[in-house]
C-alpha cells in the first residue's frame, strides 16, 4: 500500500482538475435525435424565443463540424425540455 502511495505522490501535489463532459459529441451523435424531436420539432416551445430556421442551421453546422454550437444547442435543448415539463405540470393542474 505504501508503494502505491509513493507512485502516486505527484497526483496529490497536482492542482485539482475538472471534467468537461463531451456535450459537443453527444449533440452530434447520441442526442441528435432528441434535439430533432424536441428543439427542431414543429411547435417547439423555444420557437417562441428563437428563429427555428437559425437553430436548424446551427444544428446542421454543428453536426457537420463546420462550427461548434454546443453551448447554444445544449441550452436550447435544456430549455425546451424544461418548458415541456412545466407545460405538462400546468396542464395537470
Amino acid at each position: 500500500m505504501l508503494r502505491r502511495a509513493r507512485r502516486h505522490r505527484g497526483l496529490a501535489a497536482r492542482r485539482k482538475m475538472g471534467f468537461t463532459p463531451p456535450v459537443d459529441d453527444w449533440l452530434r451523435a447520441d442526442l441528435a435525435p432528441l434535439v430533432q424531436d424536441t428543439v427542431l420539432a414543429p411547435g417547439a416551445f423555444v420557437g417562441e424565443y428563437v428563429e427555428p430556421a437559425v437553430v436548424a442551421r446551427m444544428f446542421d453546422e454543428h453536426r457537420t463540424r463546420r462550427a461548434n454550437h454546443r453551448r447554444v444547442l445544449w441550452a436550447l435543448l435544456l430549455l425546451e425540455l424544461w418548458l415541456r415539463r412545466e407545460q405538462a405540470h400546468v396542464a395537470r393542474g
